[in-house]
């Protein structure tokens, strides 16, 4: 049986060495021997149970532990019974998780992106012309897709990604056909804005980003008689199909291994 090491070796290998990243091992030990493989969104209690449950005994998993993107932040958690009850939770199981986030965007292309594209077979569309130096560090292409309405396109997304909601700002009636996709905690201002005017979109999909900074500015534009258009989707949806995307992936090159692709569902209930 491979080592946790040596399945993190092999995942890491394609990016190379990352400056200050996210992407270590939380908890386990590297020299342990892998019998299954539960690949995640997020590590929640949930998902930890059931990898448990089906003798998985790495996971990988796109988000952090402990709600907050840097480790250094557990130190805020000292003594709360969420925290420790998790934590012995993982201790006790002598689970191995690594968490492998920044690869995952920095890999060319961004395959988080890839599996959103993949779930919506939108990867024939994309504008292999893009240069990424207008978004450092993204490399992400924009889409040219057949030419829909925006209210459409809401029931496309909904329909294909199975989600009940999305939020949205723009006119329901205007084509659409220039898309830009900017996953997790892309959609603010700072990314979106140049995103929309090098790239000539009418759209911009996100997964989520401060409310007053993009949604203000494509109601500007509305308002101006530009065709602009912001789809939300929320952090979880639009990452969550890179991760099964990687899962999909690690299946074929441990044919020998269990490699599942567990999800807990969102976190929000819609009243």
């Amino acid at each position: 049986m491979p080592t946790v090491h040596e399945i993190v070796s092999k995942l890491t290998a394609s990016v190379g060495p990352i400056e200050n990243t996210v992407d270590t091992l939380k908890s386990g030990n590297a020299s342990d021997e892998v019998k299954g493989i539960a690949v995640t969104f997020m590590p929640t209690i949930s998902v930890i149970k059931k990898a448990i449950q089906q003798g998985l005994n790495l996971v990988v998993a796109h988000e952090a532990l402990f709600y907050h993107h840097r480790d250094g932040y557990m130190d805020r958690l000292d003594g709360d019974p969420v925290f420790l009850g998790k934590q012995k939770l993982i201790e006790e199981s002598g689970l191995s998780i690594f968490r492998l986030h920044d690869l995952m965007h920095r890999h060319s292309p961004d395959l988080i992106v890839q599996g959103l594209l993949k779930e919506l077979d939108w990867e024939k569309y994309l504008d292999g012309r893009w240069m990424k130096e207008v978004l450092p560090p993204l490399d992400i292409s924009p889409l040219t897709i057949p030419t829909m309405s925006l209210g459409d396109m809401v029931l496309l997304l909904k329909q294909k990604l199975a989600i009940p909601f999305v939020r949205v700002v723009g006119d329901l009636t205007m084509s659409c056909s220039r898309v830009g996709i900017l996953p997790g905690y892309c959609g603010g201002g700072n990314l979106t804005i140049p995103y929309f005017r090098h790239a000539d979109l009418d759209v911009v999909i996100a997964g989520e980003g401060p409310e007053w900074e993009t949604p203000e500015y494509v109601r500007d534009a509305t308002a101006l008689g530009q065709q602009k258009a912001y789809i939300v989707l929320g952090h979880q949806v639009s990452e969550e199909f890179g991760m099964k995307y990687l899962a999909a992936s690690m299946k074929m090159t441990y044919p020998e291994l269990p490699v599942e692709y567990l999800t807990d569902g969102q976190p929000f209930k819609v009243l």
